[in-house]
């Protein structure tokens, strides 16, 4: 995934190219489309932080990152992420 500039992705610490969105504590999804109904709502439930579980290709670890989703940031979208999609952006096999 590409993290934008100064979006909350780059403040929750997310690391371009190298981390992968797992999924997000109380709410499963199973497409960006999803994803994206979930975000929208969150104004709605006064839900400020969402706390994300995230893999890392090269520590080949899953931790937590903690992120409020903003879609005023200054950028597109309600997190600063371009997610991947297909074959070419599948997690590492290790």
């Amino acid at each position: 995934m590409k993290v934008m500039k100064n979006s909350p992705a780059e403040a929750a610490g997310l690391i371009p190219e190298d981390d992968y969105l797992l999924g997000i504590m109380n709410f499963g999804y199973s497409d960006l489309d999803d994803l994206c109904s979930f975000l929208d709502l969150l104004p709605e439930c006064e839900i400020k932080t969402i706390e994300l579980f995230v893999y890392n290709k090269k520590t080949q670890k899953i931790r937590y990152a903690f992120m409020t989703p903003n879609k005023d940031w200054g950028g597109g979208g309600h997190l600063g992420i371009e997610f991947g999609t297909g074959y070419l952006n599948r997690m590492p096999d290790y």
